[in-house]
């Protein structure tokens, strides 16, 4: 609780550290916070004319927040005194050290993320794509450990909070300003979410549908639920679906239905033969589960440990397009690093676009799929790697959309974003399409009427198209009496 304090005691060290060996005595001192989840590292470099020593673990007011992971020091023995000649903490502060959860606004390109905690950065200039921490209208850092968009175009954050915390909205001004819910007075919409505890693990997912119903996933010790609030914050349903504890993202398609993944395979899911011994792909690999929260649902919780066993009650649809990072716990037969290995922690998420295409990360093979809501793969991308590949200019140059480890998407009409978790980037992926800006779509057209033959130029919206489009017709002037049918 108070932490650990380095001493020297030189005479109790076999080497000399900085001088001549004195009497027993506490020389200096400085107190290092076990900050990285208790793991603190020690090393002696003594490759200089004075030893140094590099640790980790040093406390700080941001602890495990805003670069509060990257609190590595060097400290150099000058004999009598120790002093701080490296501190990467210092020099971090305010950057991101982290990309996992990233959501964007599809209206403005606006790109928010957080860093496996719940410091939520944004990027809203791409010509100096630097992320600046997210702030309230107050001047507050903002805390979100999961979020979404809603229908109306508001933030919907899910605030960190052990053992519970809150879900409020927010405005998407460049302060994020509270803005009221329903009739509850305050921009709270339910203040009791529970969760688990730990970085990139305490949020399961929250979603808002068309109707302004939202959902969140709480946690009550190994048991998950979704419940749904209602347009005033109102609890309507205490289990709309039962998940898995291997679940994870949580998003509302403009149908209305719920989109949750899981740790469980469909049976048109085939494990490629060149991953068929590897088990992260076996046991850590999940799906997207479709359903209705209207008739509700869940899965069959003596499912057995194989993924591609588990069953889903009441499901609509389970894709066949593979979801993960999920943590899991391995059968006894399963050879794995650790015999003890079992773990809930690690969730992946997934987008859904307005026309219910389907963004899907892999991070087992470093890939995102693309796929509609039928769940027909529409295209793939993405190739393993490491922090030297960034593409064209790079010091590694290949593969072109290099992928260690995505952890989440999130896609507007013409981007999607990817968290790289592993390489500590955010990633931006052009989509192109083959029906983009058809001139027979967008076109001046010649039509009869009884008076004169003038031009009309038609559109349509969007453009591509998915299951329905709009098309508008403007006239070159005011013509009374004219009309128009198709």
């Amino acid at each position: 609780g108070g932490g650990i304090k380095i001493q020297l005691k030189k005479e109790l060290f076999p080497i000399t550290l900085g001088g001549l060996a004195k009497s027993a005595a506490v020389e200096d001192e400085r107190k290092v916070n076990p900050s990285t989840i208790g793991r603190i590292t020690l090393l002696v470099d003594n490759s200089g004319t004075k030893p140094v020593l590099w640790v980790n673990g040093f406390g700080a007011p941001n602890y495990m927040a805003d670069s509060g992971s990257a609190n590595v020091r060097a400290v150099r023995d000058d004999g009598d005194s120790l002093v701080t000649v490296v501190d990467f903490q210092h020099r971090n502060r305010g950057r991101a050290s982290g990309y996992d959860r990233v959501l964007v606004d599809r209206r403005t390109e606006t790109v928010l993320f957080n860093d496996s905690w719940d410091v939520a950065y944004k990027i809203s200039d791409w010509k100096n794509p630097v992320p600046s921490r997210c702030s309230l209208s107050t001047g507050a850092p903002m805390s979100a450990a999961d979020f979404t968009f809603g229908p109306d175009g508001y933030l919907y954050v899910k605030e960190f909070g052990y053992p519970a915390g809150p879900v409020k909205r927010y405005s998407m001004d460049r302060l994020h300003a509270p803005v009221n819910f329903g009739s509850r007075g305050t921009n709270t919409v339910t203040a009791t979410v529970n969760q688990r505890f730990g970085a990139g693990t305490s949020d399961r997912g929250v979603a808002v549908t068309p109707d302004g119903r939202v959902y969140v996933m709480h946690t009550f010790g190994s048991d998950f639920l979704i419940q749904s609030f209602d347009t005033n914050g109102v609890l309507t349903k205490d289990s709309v679906i039962k998940p898995l504890i291997m679940s994870g993202g949580l998003r509302a398609g403009v149908d209305g239905k719920i989109y949750l993944g899981a740790l469980i395979r469909s049976p048109q899911h085939l494990i490629p033969s060149a991953y068929s011994a590897y088990w992260p792909y076996a046991y850590a690999t999940g799906a997207i589960v479709k359903f209705d929260p209207l008739t509700g649902g869940g899965f069959d919780l003596s499912s057995p440990s194989d993924p591609a066993q588990r069953r889903a009650v009441n499901a609509l649809k389970i894709y066949p397009q593979p979801l993960s990072p999920f943590s899991g716990c391995m059968p006894a037969n399963v050879p794995v690093p650790s015999s003890s290995y079992c773990c809930v922690c690690r969730s992946p998420r997934f987008d859904i676009d307005p026309y219910g295409r389907l963004y899907v990360p892999h991070s087992v093979v470093g890939t995102v799929s693309i796929a509609d809501n039928a769940g027909n793969d529409l295209v793939s991308f993405g190739r393993y790697g490491n922090i030297d590949s960034r593409g064209f200019g790079s010091a590694v140059p290949s593969p072109e959309i290099p992928l260690a480890w995505p952890a989440a998407t999130a896609a507007s009409d013409d981007y999607c974003y990817v968290t790289d978790l592993v390489n500590a980037r955010l990633v931006k992926v052009k989509l192109q399409y083959e029906l983009n800006s058809m001139p027979e779509f967008t076109r001046k057209i010649p039509v009869e009427f009884t008076k004169q033959a003038i031009s009309v130029l038609m559109r349509v919206f969007p453009n591509p198209f998915n299951s329905s489009a709009k098309f508008s017709i403007s006239l070159p002037c005011r013509e009374n009496g004219l009309s128009f049918s198709i």
